[in-house]
């Protein structure tokens, strides 16, 4: 057993010797793309608040099957129509919990376009049909991929240049790539509210969100959506020479 232990001692010390420390410089790149946006998702809520909880629903329905129409009406597709979520929520008197006064019925609905620049006439429609919450309103890309790797190359670029800016002014130059390592990378343009407030607010937010301009779009509308962000960013260790 002795021998045994004194061979992997033996055997240790060479490969652990191998082991040395070098000199390095560690630097990080991020970059931004601004991307003019070709999809627009849209989640609006339909809200019913009833006495009967059986008219309360079928109240909610009909509401639902008028936005659905709306949409249809703007050339959106069927698959591209989705309800995504329902709530049936009893409301008690105040003063005695056991007592139901009304229903409130929820239901929401998401729907996907790639006309951008009809945006403004397709919310107005859903609207008016009998939609009466915004939860969310996303401007995004559908090569969302290909600006996201094109972020990456210049969040690379970045620290290339970076690392080599402070190695000559060390009188140094830089040497192979030892690590990399990813940030966290995002798209932005977005706006969101859920159950929390009636579409009048919603709207207003959803134009800020835009980044319209004062005058507004030059079609006559109130509405111009503004370009979304696509960020990378990185972490890379050179070595010195």
């Amino acid at each position: 057993m002795r021998h045994l232990s004194l061979l992997a001692l033996l055997v240790a010390i060479p490969l652990t010797a191998q082991v040395r420390d070098f000199p390095s410089i560690a630097t990080s790149g991020s970059a931004e793309i601004k991307v003019v946006p070709d999809v627009i998702e849209i989640a609006v809520g339909v809200e019913t608040i009833g006495l009967d909880l059986a008219k309360t629903k079928a109240d909610n329905d009909a509401a639902v099957v008028k936005v659905i129409a709306a949409a249809k009406d703007h050339r959106i597709e069927p698959a591209k129509i989705q309800t995504d979520f329902l709530s049936v929520e009893p409301n008690y008197d105040v003063h005695d919990a056991r007592r139901v006064t009304t229903y409130t019925v929820r239901k929401s609905i998401a729907i996907e376009s790639n006309d951008v620049a009809g945006f403004e006439a397709l919310l107005s429609a859903v609207l008016a049909a009998g939609a009466n919450h915004v939860h969310s309103v996303q401007f995004k890309t559908s090569e969302l991929r290909k600006h996201r790797d094109e972020a990456r190359r210049l969040a690379i670029k970045a620290a290339q240049e970076k690392a080599k800016l402070l190695a000559e002014g060390l009188g140094r130059r830089v040497g192979k790539v030892h690590t990399i390592a990813e940030g966290n990378d995002y798209w932005w343009s977005s706006y969101g509210s859920w159950w929390g407030s009636r579409w009048g607010s919603a709207m207003q937010n959803t134009s800020q969100a835009a980044n319209a301009p004062s005058g507004g779009a030059s079609d006559g509308s109130t509405l111009a959506p503004g370009r979304i962000s696509v960020t990378a960013s990185v972490s890379v260790t050179f070595e010195l020479e």
